[in-house]
């Protein structure tokens, strides 16, 4: 390949994972949604699953127990600071205790989530809409057990954005939603924090009331609920976001 197109194809491989570059294309959200957008926006994420499988009977998924952490791959300990950032976020949204083990820690120590880095020498990822991913394990109660998550972790922006995405997919909001932006769950959004919305909508996803199985009728009104009062009882009224 000639050197000017080797060096469009990376440039345009980069416009697409750095935030606020040109491939965020749709409008910016400015105010938080109204509250049937929050609604709708949380039943886009949470009833089906990016990949379909078993996450399509349109039923709650979810931990009920804490998450320990086992990270994987060569250069695996150099993100363990940004995994501890982002569980000590999560703690605090959704009421779930999370560990990470260290790179000492034996390898009998029985971890639930398995979260694999994938480095190829600053090269970025063979195929960038496969670079990260996750995949989730429930019972028959469709209580969440297991998960396991792959990071590709040459190019910063990407790799950070990636921890985010996936592990909050794997909380059980395992589909994407161009509905809302940005947003973690916006492919177009390549965010490297979560907007106050997608911390609504994970709050929600947690509330005790919520169990695993769940069918949408029976959720609905408790996440609408839930919803409705981190609006502060401001129904279909959008609250300035503080800069």
């Amino acid at each position: 390949m000639p050197k000017v197109l080797a060096a469009l194809s990376v440039f345009l491989l980069l416009a697409s994972v750095l935030p606020g570059s040109a491939a965020d294309r749709s409008p910016r959200q400015t105010q938080v949604p109204p509250l049937a957008e929050l609604v709708d926006q949380y039943r886009r994420v949470a009833l089906s699953a990016e990949f379909g499988g078993a996450y399509r009977r349109g039923r709650i998924i979810k931990w009920n127990g804490p998450i320990v952490a086992r990270l994987k791959g060569a250069n695996a300990h150099r993100y363990m600071r940004e995994i501890v950032s982002q569980f000590t976020l999560l703690a605090k949204l959704t009421g779930l205790r999370f560990r990470v083990l260290g790179p000492g820690a034996p390898a009998s120590t029985r971890a639930n989530m398995t979260i694999t880095f994938i480095d190829n020498g600053g090269r970025g990822p063979a195929n960038l809409e496969r670079a990260c991913g996750a995949e989730v394990f429930t019972d028959r109660n469709l209580v969440i057990r297991r998960a396991r998550i792959t990071i590709n972790a040459d190019w910063r922006a990407l790799r950070r954005h990636c921890i985010i995405e996936e592990i909050t997919q794997a909380l059980g909001l395992m589909n994407d939603s161009g509905y809302l932006f940005p947003s973690i769950f916006n492919d177009n959004s390549r965010q490297q924090r979560l907007s106050p919305w997608d911390r609504m909508v994970i709050r929600a996803h947690y509330d005790r009331r919520l169990r695993s199985g769940m069918d949408w009728s029976t959720a609905e009104p408790i996440v609408r609920r839930n919803l409705y009062n981190q609006l502060g009882g401001a129904t279909g009224v959008g609250v300035m976001l503080k800069r």
